[in-house]
């Protein structure tokens, strides 16, 4: 995607949960495509340290790291602020911060339940408020939220997650319809099962039994889910309010 560097340099950009997984694969392809990265990370200084050392090696037009649970209101809008306050703008907000806990509902606890809400829920809607206003006042800006495709489907253990993932999708919509004629794209980008640390302590049993369901018969990299975002950065000029599907088929079953 090299034809695409232009585009992207030097924009500032801000990716939440971004010390590992999909959101470490994100900020790293922001900063090869030039753009000045700030990583966000809530639990880990160091592996959030070590995406800044590879943001280093990159062609990003700067970096750095900044911790904040954005599934704090709070801590999410001192976030947007302190980035404002050094570069007087938001380009691109890439919501991915997001956790599963496995918990059947008649034995899920209020913290089980507000924990994954929050986090993947409610983080998007304080990011999006927090930077609103600057995008705006610049009459552009792009914003991807990393959904799932559990946001079309449902799973045994999950309904915590699922229901996060189904209401980022309307979430989007209503962001879409009311920046769309402000220079503002909104869209989500949906992973079906992805290799990252949600997956990583499955058994070999459990593997095959998810593979079973994807029509490509593997999982996607973190890397290919980065790709996809992007793709809807650079690519998908005329789109907003719409879902990117990124799951190997799984969502046909």
């Amino acid at each position: 995607m090299s034809d695409n560097n232009s585009l992207l340099a030097n924009k500032v950009a801000i990716i939440t949960g971004a010390s590992r997984g999909i959101g470490r694969a994100i900020a790293l392809e922001l900063g090869r495509m030039g753009a000045y990265v700030i990583a966000n990370y809530n639990s880990s200084y160091e592996a959030a340290q070590e995406v800044l050392e590879e943001l280093k090696t990159t062609n990003a037009a700067g970096a750095e790291i900044i911790k904040a649970d954005v599934g704090k209101s709070d801590e999410a809008q001192n976030l947007v602020n302190e980035v404002l306050n050094k570069h007087q703008r938001v380009d691109i907000l890439i919501n991915n911060a997001g956790i599963q806990k496995a918990v059947l509902v008649h034995k899920m606890t209020d913290a089980d339940w507000h924990d994954v809400i929050n986090t993947n829920l409610s983080s998007v809607f304080y990011m999006c408020r927090a930077v609103l206003p600057s995008m705006i006042a610049a009459k552009k800006g792009h914003i991807v939220n990393i959904g799932s495709a559990s946001g079309f489907m449902g799973h045994k253990g999950a309904a915590s997650y699922v229901s996060s993932k189904h209401a980022l999708t309307g979430l989007t919509r209503v962001l879409a319809m009311e920046t769309g004629d402000k220079g503002i794209q909104v869209n989500t980008v949906a992973p079906g099962v992805t290799e990252t640390d949600m997956i990583a302590s499955l058994t070999d049993v459990a593997r095959e039994r998810l593979l079973a369901g994807i029509a490509m018969k593997r999982v996607a990299s973190p890397q290919e889910v980065a790709d996809m975002v992007i793709f809807v950065l650079t690519k998908a000029t005329y789109s907003t309010g719409n879902t990117f599907h990124i799951s190997g088929g799984l969502i046909m079953q």
